[in-house]
């Protein structure tokens, strides 16, 4: 036989085990995380497949938006009062994101994200008008502690991310609401950067993604390995340390 039988070792098997553990805990807690991010994502496409409610503005109990939900907004836009986020691509092509000033019949002022325009675009409207549109209501949050404040540099006319607090001081207005306003499109027809109409709205799809069952499977994957290697040493130690009879 290439191995001996198995022999139980205290010391290896005191040093595998809280590690085989901890693999395997890792493994159940992706599984879990997994069920959530599902869950989550189901509701996100629910709440956008819903009818949009008309959102009033921060006078009326709607005043905390439902982020998955649509609403639809009714204000006057103001094109001079525009700002473009730049660093986003449709199809390969640099373009920006264009961010106006939205004054709800009620004065709410809302920064409305209008959607894609290519870069220096300069057909936008000259004066103010009523508008009306279908949107989301989002904050924007950076991740894992990061402020989109820090990214932008207001005064030399860089913008990352429509921040409500510097947008108001940039446009000299009151405080906006602080959720941002996202322009939505019926669906994907002509969404193009070769399109004849700017801004392009942004498309209702749920982009989160959910790869906790390859975490999962290689947590688990890591626990199988280092329960086979454990096995292997067991077993050569044993066939390492037996002799031969004397005769």
């Amino acid at each position: 036989m290439i191995f001996g039988a198995f022999r139980f070792r205290p010391a290896l098997s005191l040093a595998v085990a809280p590690a085989l553990l901890i693999l395997l805990g890792l493994s159940a807690w992706q599984i879990q995380r997994l069920g959530w991010k599902a869950e989550l994502i189901a509701d996100a496409q629910r709440g956008l497949a819903q009818e949009p409610q008309i959102y009033v503005g921060s006078s009326s109990a709607q005043s905390e938006p439902d982020p998955l939900k649509p609403y639809i907004v009714k204000g006057e836009l103001f094109p001079e009062k525009s700002v473009d986020l730049y660093g986003h691509r449709v199809m390969g092509v640099t373009g920006a994101h264009r961010v106006s000033l939205l004054v709800l019949d009620d004065g709410t002022r809302v920064a409305l994200n209008r959607g894609w325009v290519p870069q220096k675009w300069q057909g936008d409207a000259k004066t103010s008008q009523h508008i009306e549109a279908r949107v989301i209501l989002r904050k924007v949050e950076g991740s894992r502690g990061f402020d989109p404040a820090n990214a932008n540099v207001p005064e030399r006319g860089i913008w990352i991310y429509g921040v409500p607090e510097q947008l108001a001081r940039e446009w000299e207005v009151d405080a906006l609401l602080p959720q941002v306003a996202y322009v939505l499109r019926d669906n994907a027809e002509g969404y193009s950067p070769h399109s004849q109409s700017f801004p392009l709205g942004h498309l209702p799809r749920v982009n989160l993604p959910n790869n906790h069952l390859g975490y999962a499977m290689t947590w688990f994957g890591l626990a199988v390995g280092l329960f086979g290697i454990y096995l292997i040493l067991s077993l050569r130690r044993n066939q390492e340390g037996s002799k031969p009879e004397e005769g």
